[in-house]
């Protein structure tokens, strides 16, 4: 049976695939029916190759049939799928959104850097709209979109780096990493973040975070052994704690990082970096902490077509 008012949201980036199911209540309100996410790592070797490779694709096709008829199960009335920075970079990428829509059976959107930076930011304004000026930071596995937003004015800038790029160009091997590797890793960081100018006047105002690092990260803060979106959504993450869980995870090895509470084993290879990233941006915006969100381009997608 479908529910009219019943949608599906896919976020399909370079780590993970995320699922939202969502219901308009009688208020008209969106909330939360169910969520599923699955690390998939479809930008694996995108760095090197400059395309999506055959294995990785088809992980994420099979993730996506998955949700798919999960999405059925609960009635949804309509899909919408969003792409982002794997599509976008990969000589193949609008070849594989085709033949993935085909295994998803609805279209998969493939959005500009520009566009996803804005899904995120619609999110996050429906949750934190309190917050103005406020400084907001996307964290993907390629990408990151970094956003000024004060009133009806927002500024985007796409940095080149995430996670995952960071981690297969700086972090090889699954030890702790050396002093080499980590000031390989801080020159990548820093070369990226010189593009992003902070003016005196945006400097220390408030800062949200959103995607699978900073959700991750606040995971381990909150020493959260099973993901409850509810306490994370909102958390503030002060900076001398994520430079603590960064200094944390550099001293282990990639199996002493899947054993941590909060940490998805599959991601225990890029946190590290991932972490190391969020901590240079606090530095460089001077924002002494970062509210977390669990919402963003997948909601964004819902908020921007079901208003």
């Amino acid at each position: 049976m479908s529910h009219p008012d019943r949608v599906a949201s896919f976020d399909i980036g370079s780590n993970t695939v995320l699922m939202l199911i969502a219901e308009r209540d009688p208020g008209g309100a969106w909330r939360r029916i169910d969520e599923h996410a699955e690390i998939t790592r479809i930008a694996a070797g995108l760095d090197s190759t400059g395309t999506l490779a055959p294995e990785p694709v088809e992980r994420t096709a099979r993730a996506l049939e998955r949700f798919d008829a999960i999405a059925t199960r609960h009635g949804v009335s309509r899909v919408l799928a969003t792409g982002t920075a794997p599509f976008r970079r990969a000589r193949n990428g609008a070849q594989v959104a085709r033949a993935l829509s085909l295994r998803l059976g609805s279209p998969i959107h493939v959005a500009s850097g520009e566009e996803e930076a804005q899904l995120s930011l619609l999110a996050s304004r429906a949750s934190f709209g309190h917050l103005d000026p406020v400084w907001i930071v996307d964290i993907g596995g390629a990408s990151t979109e970094v956003i000024w937003c004060h009133g009806a004015r927002s500024d985007v800038l796409s940095i080149d780096v995430g996670s995952v790029r960071l981690a297969e160009r700086t972090l090889p091997g699954d030890g702790p990493p050396d002093a080499h590797q980590r000031a390989a890793l801080d020159a990548a960081i820093g070369t990226a973040l010189a593009r992003l100018d902070v003016p005196a006047d945006r400097r220390g105002h408030p800062l949200i975070g959103i995607a699978g690092t900073v959700t991750t990260i606040a995971a381990i803060d909150l020493d959260m052994a099973t993901w409850d979106a509810d306490r994370a959504h909102g958390h503030q993450l002060q900076l001398d704690r994520i430079e603590a869980i960064d200094e944390r995870l550099m001293a282990m090895s990639r199996q002493q990082r899947e054993t941590v509470p909060g940490v998805d084993p599959r991601r225990a290879d890029v946190i590290h970096a991932g972490a190391r990233l969020l901590a240079a941006i606090c530095r460089h915006l001077h924002a002494p902490a970062v509210t977390v969100s669990d919402r963003g381009v997948r909601w964004g997608r819902l908020f921007r077509e079901l208003p």
